[in-house]
């Protein structure tokens, strides 16, 4: 490690996690605010901040810079990590002050990145035509009790508004330390009708949907992946 700046201020030692292996009742899902998190950044602010789902951390009027931080989880087990990012479409006929799914601005540039770790695992994701004005779900596990972050952006342009996003996340715990139990039967089944919630209409494959900007801008795959 580089040798401390004499007279500067050293960061906060974390306090120690004490280890709980399982809890009596399952805890609910956790909404994670990722700016409330954070222990350090540069050059990110959020978005929307104070509301679950509309809370984007995107890279302000800069053209590099990052956020990183930790997230104390109630019990040690697997979780399932689930969030979404995206990147704003350029329209000229989009509503002053819009941001997503478009935005009146300009071209955003196709060589943004984003660079997402997560617990020890990287992925990098670029802004190209595939995620501007779309929001691509990410879901994945990770096991502790320690949720630790840090996403980094890169721009070719120092407009925010161009700039693509990491939406705020929601952690499910899908089972502590304690054994697993007996399988009954060996296979299972769930059964359900998933609407859409911007306009509580039933979705369908292949049918137009609306984004919560737009009517009928999207359309349902013939096999969509859902966030259960």
């Amino acid at each position: 490690e580089p040798a401390a700046t004499p007279g500067a201020t050293p960061p906060p030692t974390p306090a120690p996690v004490s280890t709980v292996a399982y809890v009596p009742e399952t805890p609910r899902p956790m909404p994670i605010l990722w700016w409330d998190h954070h222990t350090a950044e540069q050059n990110v602010r959020p978005e929307g901040a104070g509301t679950s789902l509309a809370s984007e951390t995107k890279l302000d009027n800069a053209r590099e810079g990052y956020i990183e931080g930790r997230v104390a989880l109630p019990v040690d087990g697997r979780w399932l990590l689930q969030y979404y990012i995206g990147g704003p479409a350029f329209d000229r006929n989009a509503p002053d002050g819009q941001n997503f799914p478009t935005q009146n601005v300009g071209e955003p540039d196709a060589t943004d990145s984003m660079t997402i770790e997560i617990n020890g695992e990287t992925a990098v994701h670029v802004n190209d035509a595939d995620l501007q004005g779309h929001k691509k779900f990410i879901s994945q596990t990770i096991e502790g009790q320690e949720l630790r972050f840090k996403f980094s952006f890169s721009s070719a342009n120092a407009v925010r508004r161009l700039h693509p996003f990491v939406a705020s996340g929601q952690l499910t715990l899908l089972r502590d330390r304690n054994p697993a139990p007996q399988i009954s039967t060996p296979t299972g089944l769930f059964k359900g009708v998933v609407v859409n919630s911007c306009d509580g209409k039933k979705l369908v494959p292949r049918a137009r949907v609306s984004n919560g900007y737009t009517k009928n801008v999207w359309r349902v795959p013939q096999e969509a992946n859902l966030m259960v």
